[in-house]
């Protein structure tokens, strides 16, 4: 005879078929370039899979209603979603409840139940007010062209908080300016400062240099309030411990009126600028920065104030020391970035403006800056923005700043700089390096 092991029919095949884990996975609303999931609670006395309304609804993007899902089972057991196998990491609609079955090896069965929940009050209508994420963008740069820079605050639900550091800005000059917000709300909330409505997707600007309330209204009309605000990084004495570079460059290169700036690598303790900047000049070299607040900027044993000129024809190591006496070091120096046959292969964009011109709302503004993401290779304007700066034909003039020696082209035609061009869809650029490489960018207006 035949003895039945755990776990297993009389004929040594498993009867297990349990979910132990099931989620929906996307694309993030909150930062729309992260690939998240969220799992689902499962109750096997009730055998029903649950996600709440704002799980579903507000925080991935779907595509015709759809979603994808992934799941933990026993193991040789399968799920199935009427007679077809739901395969991990498939898509399915979930705007209706949808019956998933579990077959285990031996052919036995378990149903459960899965389905979205509403949070609702006792008339119908979502009591959610729950601040996921907020975030500013705000000019990094004191001076030269505007680049745009996305930080994100941190959201404490026991002390009702959102909560940037002051190290998160390059200049204390910074803290003081209107700045962009955006910022993710459970569905069909609103989010007011100062009695008025506070728009999300960087279309209002508010002042973050004092500490400000901002109150998130269900659709119930119940409230709740986050404190907003800035908090110094500092030691127990209270002096900034705060002791980073955000910008440097120097004035005497020929690109972009003269002014070049270093690429700062903060994982390396780096700061670089390639040989092509430079018209052979590197021994008497004038810097300009940009650091922490009260920080100040050594070379050697002896202070570098703004404005100084340093000899670059050898890698500097320049210490920066922040208000309580730790210091943090850089090496700054120039690097050759040549191919084999000695042409150069950079092509990155550093800056990208669109500014007005003739049949424009603002035909003398210098213009504005996108944000250039080079993980993604893309260059970013808000629709205000856009809207700022184009003429009655719907197009913008474009400035940028890019590695010496390299062409930017369009449709396979060349696009100077000052051109105009049409954004109200989506465009690719192609940078063309000296060597013949090259690497392209979607500009677009969100």
């Amino acid at each position: 005879k035949l003895k039945a092991a755990s776990g297993k029919n009389a004929v040594g095949k498993s009867s297990e078929k349990t979910l132990y884990r099931f989620r929906i996975k996307g694309v993030s609303k909150v930062t729309w370039r992260n690939y998240e999931a969220i799992d689902g609670t499962i109750d096997e006395a009730n055998r029903t899979i649950t996600f709440t309304s704002v799980q579903f609804n507000h925080y991935f993007v779907k595509t015709n209603g759809k979603i994808e899902v992934d799941y933990k089972v026993s193991p040789k057991a399968k799920v199935r979603i009427g007679n077809k196998e739901l395969i991990a990491n498939s898509k399915i609609d979930l705007r209706q409840p949808v019956t998933l079955t579990v077959v285990a090896e031996d052919g036995s069965t378990k149903d459960y139940l899965l389905k979205i929940v509403k949070t609702t009050n006792a008339l119908g209508t979502s009591s959610e007010k729950t601040i996921r994420s907020f975030r500013i963008k705000y000019n990094t740069r004191v001076w030269g062209p505007i680049s745009y820079e996305t930080i994100d605050g941190t959201v404490d639900e026991v002390k009702r908080t959102i909560t940037f550091t002051s190290d998160q800005f390059n200049a204390s000059v910074n803290m003081t300016r209107k700045v962009w917000v955006d910022y993710d709300v459970s569905p069909k909330a609103k989010v007011h400062i100062r009695n008025k409505e506070l728009i999300s997707g960087f279309r209002n600007k508010i002042y973050v240099n004092q500490p400000v309330t901002i109150t998130v209204v269900a659709e119930d009309g119940s409230t709740k309030d986050y404190l907003l605000k800035i908090v110094k990084t500092s030691n127990t004495l209270g002096q900034f411990t705060e002791k980073t570079l955000y910008s440097i460059r120097t004035n005497d290169a020929p690109l972009m009126g003269n002014i070049v700036y270093g690429k700062i690598d903060e994982a390396k303790r780096t700061i670089t600028f390639t040989s092509h900047q430079f018209r052979g000049v590197r021994n008497d070299l004038s810097i300009d920065y940009v650091v922490s607040p009260k920080a100040k900027v050594m070379l050697g044993n002896k202070e570098l104030p703004n404005h100084s000129n340093i000899d670059l024809s050898q890698p500097v190591t320049l210490t920066v020391v922040a208000e309580d006496g730790s210091t943090k070091d850089y090496l700054l120096r120039i690097v050759n970035s040549p191919n084999a046959v000695g042409t150069s292969s950079e092509k990155t964009f550093y800056g990208f403006l669109i500014k007005g011109g003739n049949g424009s709302p603002q035909p003398f503004h210098r213009g504005t800056g996108g944000i250039i993401d080079e993980v993604k290779r893309t260059i970013t304007f808000t629709s205000d923005q856009f809207n700022t700066f184009k003429d009655v034909n719907g197009k913008v003039q474009v400035r940028y700043d890019m590695s010496p020696k390299a062409k930017v082209r369009i449709r396979n035609k060349e696009l100077p700089n000052h051109s105009k061009i049409d954004l109200s869809q989506p465009v690719t650029i192609t940078v063309v390096a000296e060597d013949g490489s090259i690497k392209d960018y979607v500009l677009r207006v969100i």
